[in-house]
């Protein structure tokens, strides 16, 4: 077996019941599937009016999505228009696929996207950068985002990803050992 493929298969103890489990998709999950099933089951149950109260208010103040989405499900099932294996933005072919919806007054003209790409659609760039990072194609000193010349650094547990240039990183590092050199 690989060494990729042990860091795939760790394994975790449960914190509530101590049965070994694999946390999805790498996230740092503290519970078994049962357990947190059995959790959320239990708050449900302790809050079951404000849910309830709380999808209402949600179902009266976007009836417009929810009329929406329900078109899209309905026709699907109906086979009036199907739903396609690949992500339309970026063609990659995830487990789920959203249905983005460009106006809601037209529920059958949707996009197929992957979480990523529809999360892209949704975000608004912030006031100090014109261009959400994703979507950048060069380092700031000019170099381009290859697969050759990127490097991709996960935080320890997944919280964040970052993309940096393998040329300016080597740069850096020279940078650092003549600094060390001329330091001794």
């Amino acid at each position: 077996m690989s060494e990729q493929e042990l860091r795939v298969q760790v394994f975790r103890e449960c914190a509530e019941c101590g049965r070994q489990f694999m946390p999805p998709n790498g996230r740092r999950s503290r519970q078994c599937r049962l357990c947190r099933a059995a959790k959320t089951q239990a708050y449900y149950n302790r809050n079951q009016e404000r849910e309830i109260t709380r999808a209402r208010e949600r179902r009266r103040t976007q009836a417009e999505k929810c009329k929406a989405r329900t078109a899209v499900r309905l026709a699907i099932r109906r086979g009036i228009i199907s739903k396609p294996d690949a992500c339309s933005a970026c063609g990659v072919t995830p487990e789920r696929l959203d249905a983005h919806h460009f106006d809601y007054g037209q529920p059958l003209n949707v996009e197929w996207l992957c979480g990523v790409c529809h999360g892209l659609r949704h975000s608004r760039p912030k006031p100090s950068s014109t261009v959400p990072r994703t979507l950048k194609t060069h380092c700031p000193r000019g170099h381009e985002y290859t697969p050759e010349n990127t490097m991709i650094q996960k935080r320890h547990g997944g919280s964040w990803t970052s993309r940096t240039c393998r040329e300016c990183h080597k740069a850096r590092l020279r940078e650092l050992r003549r600094q060390k050199r001329l330091a001794l």
